[in-house]
């Protein structure tokens, strides 16, 4: 189960994706959506350190923020709607 911490990055996440979901469904605007895309997927990085116990900088830097998760972490996302049920950290491999 995910911390708190982890889990409002989870949600804020999620709803970058559903920004993405609207403009799919309307055919664009596509630099909005990819900047969404961008957005969630620094959310979830961010989600994984908290969960590594690292607190995330404040960067939009996503190879920095990779670079930052502890070899062998593994984020793994189901196929869930319910927000913060979409992550799940499967700690070390």
């Amino acid at each position: 189960m995910p911390s708190i911490d982890a889990q409002r990055w989870v949600e804020k996440a999620v709803e970058d994706e559903d920004v993405v979901a609207l403009i799919r469904t309307n055919r664009g605007p596509w630099s909005i959506a990819a900047y969404h895309i961008q957005q969630a997927a620094e959310k979830y990085i961010k989600a994984v350190l908290v969960e590594a116990g690292i607190a995330p900088p404040k960067t939009h830097d996503l190879p920095q923020l990779i670079s930052l998760v502890p070899n062998g972490t593994a984020m793994v996302r189901t196929a869930s709607k319910a927000g913060s049920d979409r992550f799940l950290n499967s700690g070390t491999l």
